[in-house]
C-alpha cells in the first residue's frame, strides 16, 4: 500500500489546488479528503513497521508538501462535521452487522490495536446513535451471534481485556477500550432486561469492579474522569435485581470494597446521596443476611480492616455509616462461626401435627417428594399423609423448586439459622410483645415478622397478612390454627432486590408444649377493674415461663 499512498499525494496537485478560486468545490473537497486517507493510511503502516525506511525520505518531501498547502489555506478550507459521517455510516443498512462480526474477529485474536479501533467505532453509538433504543442493537446482536448473550459476551471479553494487569499502569488505550464499551452499558443497562441479565451471567461485574479497582490504584486521565461514576454505577445496578447477593459476592471478591472507600473520598455530594448512600446504608447492610455474602465479606473486609474511615471518606455520615456496616458485619459472622459449627440448625420437629416431637434432625427424615417435610417415623409421615400432606405435598415441592432458584441450600439453610439465633436472643421480649397483643385483640391470631431488609432485625407483631403471603403458605397458616398451641407463624422478611424489594417466607416456630402459648394466653386476660396490663410489669413472670416452656426451633 505505500506506493499507492505516495502516488496520492502527488505534488503535482498541490500546484493546481493553489486556484481555488477557479476550481469545482466538490472536486477541490474529494482531493483534499483524498490526501487525508493516504496521510492516515501511512500512519497505520508506520506504527505497524510496515514502510521501508529507505522510502521515508521521498515520502516525507511529498508529505510536507502537502502540510503546508494545507496549513497556507486553512482559513479557506471547510472541512464536514464529523457527525454528519458518522450518521451517514451507521445509517447505512448492515454495517453494524458487519462492525460486530469483524469485532468477535479481533476479540478472537486479542488484536489489541484493532479493538482500540473498534472502541472509537462503538463510542460512536454515544455521539450519533439511539443507544438506548434497539437499534443499533438488533444489528450488534446479529453479527456477534444472534443472542443477547452473543453480544454480552463480546462486551464483557472486551472489558477484560481492556483492563491492564492489577500491578501495571493504565494507559490511554485502556481507558479508550473501556470507554467504547461504558457507552453501550449506560443505555443498555437500563432499557433492555434480557440484554442486562445476560451481562450479568457472563461476568460483567466481575470485569467492571477489577476496572474500577485498577482506577484506584492509578486514577485516570484528566479527560476520561467520568469513567470512575460511570462505572460504579454499572456495578451497582445490579445491587437491586431478583439475584442480587450473587451480584454482591462477584464485586466483593474482585476488590468492590475498596473502590467503595476510594469513590466515598474522591466524590462530591450529590454523587454521594444519589449513588454511594443507598449502597453503603442500604444494599450492603441488606446484603449480610446471605450466608454466601457472610463467607467472601470474612475475606474482604480483611483487606481493607485498617483503612481509618475517619481519613478516607470525605464524610463524615459516610464513616459513621462505614462502622455501624462493620458492627453489623462482624455480628452476622459471629453467627456464621455458629451455624458452620451446626449449633443453630441441629433441632427439627416432627411434622405431624399429633406428634410435634423436637428432635436432633438427624434422628427425622424428609418426605421424598417434597423435600421439606420431616417425621420422626413412618406411623408419623403416613399420619400426615392422611391428615392433608397428600395434598399440599407437590405445592410444598413446586416451592422449594421455585425458592431454589433464588438462593442456594447453604443461602437458605442460614436464613432459619439466623432466625434462630435472633429468636433466642430476642425471646423474652417478643414474648412481652404477645402478651401485648393478646390483650390489646383478644381473639386474634398473633404473626410475629422479623424483617431484615435492611439489614438489622426490626421485630413486630400484627394481626394481619399480605395476600402475597396468604397465597403462597396457606398450608403453614391452617397448620398454625390447628397446632394446638405448640405452632406460631414467624415471618422472616429480606431484601432481594428487584421490583419486589423483600422477600417473606414463614418459618413456623414449633415448639414441645404448648404450655407457653397458654400461660402467655392466660396472662393477657385483663383485669377484673377493667385496667390494662402492665405488661413490663410481667417481664420476671415471663422470663420463668419462658424457662420452663422447653426446646423450640423453627
Amino acid at each position: 500500500m505505500t506506493p499507492v499512498f505516495y502516488g496520492t499525494l502527488d505534488p503535482a496537485d498541490v500546484a493546481a489546488l493553489h486556484k481555488l478560486d477557479s476550481l469545482d468545490t466538490d472536486i477541490v473537497q474529494r482531493r483534499i479528503h483524498r490526501t487525508l486517507l493516504a496521510f492516515r493510511g501511512l500512519a497505520a503502516l508506520i506504527a505497524d513497521k510496515s514502510v521501508p525506511r529507505e522510502a521515508y525520505h521521498d515520502l516525507w518531501s511529498r508529505i510536507w508538501d502537502w502540510i503546508t498547502f494545507l496549513d497556507a489555506f486553512r482559513e479557506h478550507l471547510r472541512f464536514t462535521d464529523p457527525s454528519v459521517n458518522r450518521l451517514l455510516i451507521g445509517n447505512t443498512p448492515g454495517v453494524w452487522v458487519v462492525i460486530a462480526r469483524a469485532w468477535g474477529m479481533l476479540l478472537h485474536a486479542q488484536d489489541i490495536p484493532g479493538l482500540n479501533g473498534i472502541s472509537v467505532v462503538l463510542a460512536s453509538v454515544k455521539a450519533g446513535y439511539d443507544c438506548t433504543g434497539i437499534a443499533p442493537l438488533d444489528d450488534l446482536i446479529s453479527g456477534a451471534g444472534g443472542g443477547w448473550s452473543d453480544l454480552a459476551s463480546f462486551v464483557v471479553c472486551h472489558l477484560k481485556l481492556a483492563c491492564p494487569h492489577p500491578d501495571g499502569t493504565i494507559t490511554r488505550d485502556n481507558l479508550v477500550r473501556a470507554t467504547g464499551i461504558i457507552y453501550i452499558l449506560s443505555g443498555a443497562l437500563h432499557s433492555h432486561v434480557e440484554f442486562r441479565e445476560a451481562l450479568w451471567e457472563q461476568g460483567l461485574v466481575t470485569a467492571l469492579t477489577q476496572f474500577a479497582l485498577a482506577l484506584v490504584v492509578n486514577p485516570p486521565l484528566s479527560d476520561f474522569t467520568f469513567l470512575p461514576r460511570t462505572m460504579f454505577t454499572a456495578i451497582t445496578s445490579c445491587f437491586t435485581c431478583s439475584h442480587a447477593h450473587k451480584y454482591i459476592v462477584e464485586s466483593l471478591r474482585s476488590g468492590f470494597l475498596r473502590v467503595l472507600i476510594w469513590y466515598g473520598g474522591t466524590s462530591d455530594d450529590e454523587v454521594i446521596e444519589q449513588e454511594l448512600l443507598p449502597v453503603l446504608a442500604g444494599d450492603l447492610p441488606g446484603s449480610t443476611v446471605w450466608y454466601s455474602v457472610l463467607r467472601q465479606l470474612r475475606i474482604s473486609l480483611a483487606q481493607v480492616r485498617d483503612i481509618n474511615p475517619a481519613t478516607m471518606f470525605g464524610r463524615s455520615d459516610l464513616a459513621q455509616h462505614w462502622k455501624l456496616f462493620l458492627q453489623l458485619a462482624d455480628e452476622r459472622l459471629k453467627v456464621v462461626d455458629e451455624y458452620e459449627a451446626g449449633t443453630l440448625t441441629a433441632l427439627r420437629a416432627c411434622d405431624n401435627l399429633e406428634c410435634g416431637q423436637v428432635c436432633d434432625k438427624r434422628k427425622l427424615k424428609r418426605c421424598s417428594g417434597c423435600r421439606t417435610a420431616f417425621y420422626c417415623s413412618r406411623i408419623c409421615q403416613k399420619s400426615d399423609w392422611r391428615n392433608g400432606h397428600r395434598g399440599s405435598c407437590w405445592q410444598f415441592r413446586q416451592r422449594r423448586i421455585e425458592e431454589s432458584t433464588l438462593c442456594g441450600c447453604k443461602d437458605r439453610s442460614f436464613l432459619r439459622a439466623l432466625l434462630n439465633r435472633d429468636y433466642a436472643r430476642m425471646q423474652e421480649d417478643i414474648a412481652l410483645e404477645l402478651l401485648r397483643f393478646r390483650h390489646m385483640h383478644p381473639g386474634h391470631i398473633p404473626y410475629t415478622y422479623f424483617d431484615y431488609s435492611s439489614g438489622w432485625c426490626a421485630i413486630s407483631v400484627r394481626d394481619t397478612l399480605t395476600p402475597e403471603i396468604e397465597d403462597t403458605y396457606g398450608e403453614e397458616i391452617m397448620r398454625v390454627m390447628r397446632g394446638g398451641g405448640r405452632m406460631q407463624l414467624h415471618l422472616m422478611g429480606v431484601n432481594r432486590g428487584g421490583t419486589c424489594c423483600q422477600w417473606w417466607q414463614a418459618m413456623p416456630l414449633r415448639s414441645a408444649s404448648a404450655a407457653l402459648d397458654r400461660d402467655l394466653l392466660r396472662i393477657s386476660v385483663p383485669p377484673s377493674n377493667g385496667s390494662r396490663v402492665d405488661v413490663e410489669s410481667c417481664r420476671s413472670r415471663v422470663r420463668h415461663l419462658l424457662a420452663s416452656a422447653g426446646v423450640q426451633t423453627h
